[in-house]
């Protein structure tokens, strides 16, 4: 029972207990499985208005772009505004419901068995050519198996980490890429301010902000580490953050080597 309730607090929402008939702890089992299922159904109809939010902000923000862009009374400067706040309110909308979908039981995954390390190679080398202020180098990169995958979850996560250490660096972002095991682990780490012991549970919540200098002006809309997080959930990871040897924030994404992965869960 306590092993039980410690996964469920981990976020293991698909955990429940099965006690023998006539045991005497029986009937607490049934309490704590209803208790656990009255909670995932409060967590589904939190995304399920998440969901119907996002969708139905998508039209005005249509009409509101095509009436911007046939208006004729605007100054240059003024349109340039206009149409980067609608761009941050859609790019809002489209995180909002990968949050909402990330926490529901998927049925189809597209897997494949990528050579993972060349993937990581060549999505850095393509970052790094568009932020050529930066420094986006590899730290690390084991070579080896790393077994299926689905790699529009993978591609999620390290855009996420990325777009997060190149909003806060100052000048410097490593990734590395490691093997231990029948365990993998994905590290994007910065030379940026880092973030408090204090504050490194919560900046996986959704819209959780630490700082004046963490907001929308840098460009965040406050979900993707809380999507990272859902993520990482979702195939039986982790994803944790400490101090980097560069002096920020590093971020570490760990997952189980699955060759047969089972079912795509919030679990």
């Amino acid at each position: 029972l306590e092993a039980a309730a410690q996964r469920f607090g981990d976020g293991h929402l698909n955990e429940r207990i099965h006690f023998d008939e006539g045991s005497s702890f029986e009937r607490l089992g049934v309490a704590f499985n209803q208790m656990a299922d009255n909670i995932n159904a409060l967590i589904a109809s939190k995304k399920q208005l998440i969901d119907g939010i996002a969708h139905e902000l998508r039209t005005p923000l249509v009409r509101l772009r095509y009436r911007l862009e046939m208006s004729d009374n605007l100054s240059a400067a003024e349109s340039q505004a206009l149409n980067r706040d609608i761009s941050q309110l859609e790019a809002l909308i489209e995180e909002l419901l990968t949050y909402a979908r990330l926490d529901r039981p998927q049925n189809e995954l597209h897997l494949s068995e990528p050579d993972l390390p060349l993937w990581l190679s060549t999505h850095l080398a393509d970052i790094q050519a568009v932020t050529p202020d930066k420094t986006v180098r590899i730290k690390t990169l084991a070579q080896g198996h790393y077994a299926a995958l689905d790699m529009r979850l993978m591609e999620r996560v390290l855009d996420n980490l990325l777009n997060n250490a190149l909003r806060y660096c100052h000048s410097t972002v490593e990734t590395s890429l490691l093997l231990s095991g029948n365990r993998a682990t994905l590290i994007v780490e910065d030379d940026g301010p880092g973030i408090a012991p204090e504050n490194r549970e919560h900046i996986f919540e959704p819209f959780v902000r630490l700082d004046p200098s963490r907001d929308r002006s840098t460009g965040g809309c406050g979900l993707g580490l809380a999507i990272v997080h859902s993520i990482a959930l979702a195939m039986g990871g982790t994803v944790n953050c400490d101090t980097s040897e560069l002096g920020g924030a590093r971020f570490s994404f760990s997952w189980p080597l699955w060759h047969n992965i089972p079912q795509f869960t919030s679990a």
